[in-house]
């Protein structure tokens, strides 16, 4: 007899989070979007005013292209380290 397995979903947030239903449920696309932008600001590391100004803009497109940025602007500076610690 094999023991049975608990089939209950874990989030990776301690507390859970409002964001982990996004896949479960039927969210329309624009919905899946907004939250998804809000998700991947709370992720990045940012001073609290620019992430203030952040969540609260109102358009996601918006928020997905300011996001885009903190994204580009941590990769060039990874880079740039690589690039001087292979030069030392």
């Amino acid at each position: 007899m094999q023991p049975q397995r608990n089939k209950r979903r874990y989030s990776l947030h301690p507390l859970g989070s409002p964001h982990a239903d996004a896949l479960r449920q039927d969210y329309s696309e624009a919905e899946r979007r907004e939250r998804f932008s809000f998700a991947l600001a709370r992720t990045l590391d940012m001073g609290p005013e620019r992430m203030q100004q952040l969540l609260y803009t109102r358009s996601t497109a918006e928020r997905l292209r300011a996001s885009e940025e903190l994204v580009l602007e941590g990769r060039a500076y990874l880079a740039a380290r690589s690039t001087l610690r292979d030069t030392f």
